[in-house]
């Protein structure tokens, strides 16, 4: 051996024994008491209950050139006591009572842990764990409330850390064969209901990792990690889960490339979806290149299988600092969809389970591009369906179903879907479906879409419940190229809107409601246009009835309905508008019939333009002014009440102010007329209606009557009933506000009547009041009308009516014949006003079967003590009888009226009170009354008979040459003014006073007499039961009577006035 050999060997020898010195040294060093005193205390300082284990061993011979460390029979423990407060809160379960011992809880416990260290390897800058095993890990886990949990025993650690040092770099890791046996975990928590269970046969680990630094980034290699049989199990306050990962391999062939593969089962039970059992595959292959100015992430396939779903994608990721560049690929082929209905419907929909189908769906996609703050991947993808068939069990239903979809989105967000084929068919309905839709992100997307159908709905009635059955064939067919902001603004271009649904019949019933309904030739047309979307329904007949209690019958319906957008007031506001022509008409409701031809009824809605409240505000304005303190929203009602408006007599009356025209609509109505303004009308040119509550012919004609939101106008209204006929024309204005409960209705109208027959009508009304139900098989019977109520009379009847005050009117009436009770009126002109609780009745012109009359009179009810009536009425060549008849009054005011015969003329001009009950409150009565008449006749005077025997030749006759008497009615009372009388051979004076209680006190002077050249007086005494007479002198002997003819035309041209000015008072 040369000497350089044995020097080498020398010096081997030597390092071999130092070496074996430290190793031997280490040996006992680690395996030291003291060592264990470390770790004990150690563990003391970090953990506030018991480490405990049975041996902790250093191997460094053995294991050379590794030192293994061996732990045996480690536990962490706590007292029970800690947590004891916490127990029996919430729902009970078994995991609660995991590491649960006498005395004491164990946090965690493991049986041994074994890991193999080459610490020579760090001199060559390497760590290297080999080797590594647990077994028996068990852990306990438990959370209470208020945030407490059994892991809190670890100290948290009070030294502050040197957040100004620098990071220690640390070496490459090499991990040998690292392995967990039989690991089982649980976890708790009270306050979230919250119970699991984990646990796995076996894990292990091994590879080479280099952590990332400020010059690379990660990196591994020869990575493997699997997984044998993981399982969890969970229980949540309304599901259970259950989890089961069969196998999880991760393996990296090459440098910074894992594949990857797994397998899961996993059951839920929940209380809303039942058992849900998803089973999991995946494989697939990802790498990875980090470098400090971009990372790239590569899948360059990626298999997945997730509930019976197969997957497969691929896709490439470079992430820069600004941006990211994706591609990317996602393919779903032939996906079995009976298959995941079978697995999954029951739970979400339970009707699907009896759902079944041959159906395939498949799915493309792909993404290519940057991702930025400015742009996206350009993405397109394909959807399809192949024609398939659907089978749904209970309804033997079968239907078969194919779509078609593609779609693409740019880098700039334009999103385009093409829907090339869509079919729906089963037994007795096909629909078929083509379009696009283009900028779908966008401010104004646009759909093009092409619609045909048709659908026999006897068929489908059987889809139905048995309470609706249907029978008929449909046709829909329906195009449209429209935008978002079209459809917005109701501004179409023409032609771009265009449908149209036809059907030869539909019928619709309800067998348990004996209800039916039938269309015959119906045809729907919808357009579009500049100003909206117009539809136009038609309908040849529309029949409907109800048992037998109800039906209707519409021939030659055609009906339209506009959804448009107008310009009011500067604004574009929604107006919908409905338009129904009909040609015949014809309802029944029980034995009452209503029938119409050339029916034409219309109607709108347009939303109203607020007015500006610029007004309003400088009032308030104004008023802030003058009551600097007030809220501005009290400031109205404090006005009022600082500057109170006295009401007018005629709104005082509380009583009274019940009767005015009140309409409760509801505050929904309310609010509704408030934002929208309605308008309607409706014309006809003949209508009837039949009903034994008026058993008369009833037919109107020339129907013209329109609703503008304000006002009703009554172009034309020609009504008869019997042998009476009446015309309306004109408005009524203050609607709106009358609604709204705070307006007047003002009405302006002409009524004229060829013929007015009250006695019939009254008569027929009386009747109708009495009739019972009349059920008639024939639609239109009319068994129950009565032609022979022309010729019937009627006693007159008077009521208390109330005026309404919010009523302003003025009715023009014209009759060429009326005829009341035993009264014939040929012809009639007056005219109506009504307001502020008051009627006037002016120029009133009657030429009766008794003689003319003229009259102006007025009823006025401004309070229940303030109810006045006042009239100046002429009645003109009438006889005595016929003025009685006119006026009873005069019958109590003049009981020896009615012996005079032949042609008088009297003018009534009074004003008086009533009382609530309809009666004249005599004390109140003033007025005049003048009689004139010529060529009379005296019979049947009665009491008088001792007088006329005494002076006349024939006692019951009397002839008269001229008759003109004045009386004036003022104190309860008549006073008679002195007026000339020539009766036979004698000429008289006469004058006297009459009590409306029934008092009289007359004096006839006579101023000539046959055979008798004294002149005397008669005095006439007493009451109309028990009268008197005295002979006495003549006030008037020289054949003189003084004349007041001045003051009482001044009287008739106060009360005429009065009349006339009656709203001025």
């Amino acid at each position: 051996m040369s000497k350089g050999a044995k020097r080498l060997l020398r010096v081997l020898a030597i390092v071999a024994g130092v070496l074996l010195i430290i190793m031997t040294a280490l040996q006992i060093v680690l395996n030291s008491r003291k060592v264990r005193s470390l770790v004990d205390n150690a563990a003391a300082e970090a953990i506030d209950g018991t480490l405990a284990y049975s041996r902790l061993h250093f191997d460094v011979f053995r294991s050379f050139p590794r030192i293994r460390v061996t732990l045996d029979s480690l536990s962490l423990t706590y007292p029970h006591d800690r947590f004891a407060a916490y127990d029996g809160i919430g729902p009970a379960s078994p995991l609660l009572d995991a590491g649960r011992g006498d005395g004491a809880d164990t946090l965690a416990a493991f049986g041994r842990f074994m890991a193999s260290v080459n610490v020579w390897r760090l001199f060559g800058w390497q760590l290297r764990l080999h080797d590594a095993s647990l077994q028996g890990l068990r852990v306990a886990a438990h959370a209470y409330p208020d945030s407490a949990a059994n892991w809190n025993i670890f100290k948290s650690s009070e030294k502050e850390k040197d957040t100004t040092s620098k990071s220690f770099p640390l070496p490459p890791i090499s991990i040998g064969p690292v392995r967990m046996d039989g690991p089982v975990v649980v976890y708790t928590s009270q306050t979230d209901t919250l119970y699991a269970l984990a646990g796995m046969k076996a894990m292990a680990l091994q590879g080479k990792v280099r952590l990332p630094n400020e010059k690379r980034g990660l990196q591994f290699s020869r990575l493997r990690f699997d997984i044998d049989s993981l399982g969890v199990a969970g229980r949540m306050p309304a599901d259970t889960v259950g989890v089961l990962l069969e196998r999880l391999r991760v393996k990296s062939p090459r440098k910074n490339t894992v594949d990857l593969n797994a397998a899961v089962k996993t059951l839920m039970v929940s209380g809303k979806l039942g058992y849900l059992h998803v089973p999991f595959g995946l494989d697939t292959r990802v790498s990875f290149d980090q470098k400090p100015e971009e990372t790239v992430v590569d899948v360059p396939h990626l298999d997945l299988d997730m509930a019976y779903i197969p997957v497969h994608a691929e896709g490439l990721l470079r992430m820069l600092p600004d941006s990211n560049y994706v591609r990317a690929a996602l393919n779903i082929k032939d996906c079995d969809m009976g298959k995941v209905l079978r697995a999954y419907a029951d739970g979400i929909v339970p009707a699907a389970a009896d759902l079944n189908t041959d159906a395939r769906l498949s799915l493309a996609a792909n993404a290519d591009g940057w991702l930025s703050e400015d742009s996206v991947p350009a993405v397109d993808f394909s959807l399809k369906l192949p024609r398939s068939k659907v089978q749904y069990r209970p309804m033997d239903l079968v239907a078969r179903l194919a779509l078609d979809v593609d779609g693409s989105m740019t880098p700039a967000k334009y999103v385009t879907a093409v829907v090339n084929r869509f079919e729906a068919a089963t037994d007795g309905l096909d629909v078929q479906l083509n379009g696009r839709g283009s900028d779908l992100l966008g401010s104004d997307p646009g759909v093009a879409a092409h619609l045909a159908g048709n659908a026999d709905l006897g068929s489908l009635s059987r889809f139905l419940s048995d309470s609706l059955a249907l029978d008929g064939l449909l046709d829909v067919l329906l195009d449209a190229d429209v935008r978002l902001s079209e459809i917005k603004a109701l501004r179409f271009r023409s032609g771009s809107v265009l449908g149209k649904i036809t059907s030869p019949r539909l019928t619709a019933s309800m067998p348990y409601d004996t209800v039916s309904v039938r269309l015959d030739r119906t045809k729907v047309l919808l357009s579009s246009a500049g100003g909206g979307l117009k539809a136009d329904i038609l309908f040849d007949t529309v029949a409907f009835r109800k048992s037998t209690a109800m039906s209707a019958r519409i021939a030659g319906m055609s009906n339209r309905a506009e959804f448009t957008r107008v310009t009011s007031r500067g604004r574009r506001v929604p107006r919908v508008s409905f338009s129904s022509d009909n040609t015949r008409v014809f309802f029944r409701t029980g034995d009452n019939r209503v029938g119409a031809r050339d029916l034409q009824i219309t109607a709108a809605l347009q939303q109203r333009v607020q007015g500006s409240s610029a007004r309003r505000k400088h009032f308030l304005d104004s008023l802030q002014r003058i009551y600097p303190g007030i809220p501005r929203d009290s400031l109205l009602r404090h006005d009022r009440r600082m500057n109170p408006r006295p009401l007018p007599s005629y709104l005082s009356d509380r009583d009274f102010a019940k009767k005015d025209i009140r309409l409760d609509l509801g505050q929904d109505v309310v609010d509704f007329l408030r934002e929208w303004a309605p308008s309607a009308g409706i014309t006809a040119s003949r209508a009837f209606i039949a009903t034994p509550r008026l058993p008369l012919r009833n037919t109107a004609k020339d129907v013209d009557i329109k609703y503008d939101d304000d006002a009703f106008n009554i172009n034309s209204l020609n009504l008869k009933s019997g042998s009476s006929d009446l015309s309306v024309s004109g408005n009524v204005r203050g609607l709106r506000r009358t609604l709204l409960g705070r307006g007047f209705l003002r009405g302006d109208l002409d009524v004229s009547s060829k013929r007015l027959n009250l006695n019939e009508m009254l008569t027929a009304m009386k009747i109708g009041q009495d009739s019972t139900l009349v059920d008639s098989g024939d639609e239109e019977g009319e068994s129950f009308v009565i032609d022979s109520l022309s010729t019937e009379e009627v006693k007159p009847e008077m009521t208390v009516f109330v005026i309404p005050a919010n009523i302003d009117a003025t009715v023009r009436l014209h009759a060429n014949r009326v005829f009341y009770s035993d009264l014939w009126v040929m012809p009639m002109d007056a005219t109506v006003n009504v307001a502020k609780r008051c009627a006037q009745l002016l120029g009133t012109s009657l030429h009766t079967n008794l003689g003319d009359v003229k009259l102006d009179a007025f009823y006025a009810t401004r309070t229940k003590e303030d109810i006045q009536v006042g009239a100046d009425l002429q009645l003109i060549d009438m006889s005595a009888e016929g003025i009685i008849h006119m006026l009873p009054m005069v019958d109590d005011l003049m009981p020896a009226l009615k012996s005079f015969h032949g042609k008088l003329g009297c003018r009534v001009s009074v004003t008086g009170q009533l009382d609530t009950m309809m009666n004249v409150i005599m004390p109140t009565l003033d007025g005049l009354i003048r009689i004139t008449g010529n060529d009379l006749e005296i019979t049947d005077v009665g009491d008088l008979r001792k007088v006329t025997r005494f002076l006349f030749k024939d006692p019951n006759i009397g002839h008269i040459d001229d008759l003109a008497v004045d009386a004036f009615v003022e104190n309860n009372q008549l006073e008679i003014y002195p007026f000339m009388l020539g009766v036979d051979r004698y000429q008289l004076a006469l004058m006297g006073v009459q009590g409306l209680e029934g008092s009289m006190r007359y004096n006839a002077s006579i101023i000539k007499a046959p055979l008798l050249p004294i002149k005397f007086g008669v005095n006439v005494f007493g009451t109309t039961d028990d009268m008197h007479f005295t002979i006495g002198r003549s006030k008037y002997r020289n054949g003189k009577v003084p004349v007041f003819t001045e003051e009482l035309d001044d009287i008739q041209i106060n009360i005429g006035n009065a009349i006339r000015r009656i709203f001025e008072t």
